[in-house]
């Protein structure tokens, strides 16, 4: 019996996939801590500092005040749907932490935006919270797509 692999069967052989559905796991939490983490030491020393994190977030909507639990809420919250992302990427992309790489640093760039549209926020919100974009994102860029990985 022949041990030499025939090109009909080739395609039942599994492909390797570049992300482990636990490591994924394992780098969205680690995300979603640091994240969480940082923010609130952003928040804190903002806070101690005199931001005021109150505006008009929405031009027909009252002030609002951004408290530390939505702080720690959106820090978290993104970690889900982008690791779900990378999840489908790993599934359909040959090379997916490539995609995933240029997908979350763009997205998260994009985000920065949302801040400075704030039009009755002072720039000590804006800037707490610029900054607060930029952690989510890169803990989700550096835990979930390069740490993560599976080891080859």
């Amino acid at each position: 019996m022949s041990r030499a692999i025939v090109a009909e069967h080739v395609a039942t052989i599994p492909r390797q996939r570049e992300y482990a559905y636990a490591r994924v796991g394992r780098g969205a939490v680690i995300a979603a801590v640091s994240a969480a983490f940082l923010n609130l030491v952003v928040y804190v020393v903002a806070r101690a500092a005199g931001v005021p994190f109150t505006g008009r977030f929405n031009p027909a909507g009252p002030e609002t005040v951004i408290a530390l639990t939505d702080v720690l809420g959106a820090s978290i919250v993104w970690v889900l749907p982008a690791s779900a992302g990378l999840l489908l990427l790993n599934y359909f992309a040959g090379r997916p932490s490539k995609v995933f790489l240029i997908i979350a640093t763009a997205f998260g760039l994009l985000s920065v935006a949302g801040p400075l549209t704030f039009p009755e926020a002072s720039l000590g919100t804006k800037l707490a919270l610029i900054a607060m974009h930029l952690i989510v994102t890169a803990a989700i860029v550096e835990a979930i797509g390069v740490w993560s990985r599976s080891r080859q």
